[in-house]
C-alpha cells in the first residue's frame, strides 16, 4: 500500500474521479512482476494488461450513490477504424472506444 500511495501522491484530491495515465510510479506496479500486475497475471497469463483505471476520491464524508451501469470503452493510444469498435469519446484528455462485446466478454473488470 505504501508503494501505491506514493505513485498517487501527486494527484489532485479536489476531483471526485481521475483517470489514470501516464503515471510512471504505477508502471512498476502494474507490470507483470510488479505487486499489482502480478495478481492479474497469475489469473490471466503474462499477457494481461490494464486498459483503464479510475481513482474515485470518496471518503465519509464525500460519498455518492451510483445506479448500476455498464462501463464499456476502452481507453486507447490512437484512433484506428476498426469493424466493430465505436463510439468514439474524449474522455480526461485520452481517447476511449466501445470495443466489440466479443472483446469485452474477455476482459476481466
Amino acid at each position: 500500500m505504501a508503494l501505491l500511495e506514493a505513485a498517487l501522491a501527486t494527484l489532485r484530491t479536489d476531483e471526485v474521479g481521475i483517470r489514470l495515465h501516464g503515471l510512471k510510479p504505477l508502471a512498476p506496479l502494474l507490470a507483470t512482476e510488479g505487486c499489482i500486475g502480478a495478481v492479474a497475471a497469475s489469473v490471466l497469463g503474462q499477457g494481461a494488461k490494464p486498459v483503464r483505471a479510475i481513482l474515485f476520491n470518496k471518503s465519509a464524508e464525500t460519498n455518492w450513490s451510483l445506479a448500476w451501469h455498464q462501463d464499456r470503452t476502452i481507453c486507447v493510444r490512437e484512433r484506428r477504424e476498426a469493424p466493430g469498435f465505436g463510439p468514439w469519446t474524449v474522455k480526461g484528455g485520452m481517447l476511449h472506444v466501445a470495443p466489440p462485446f466479443e472483446l469485452l466478454s474477455k476482459m476481466v473488470p
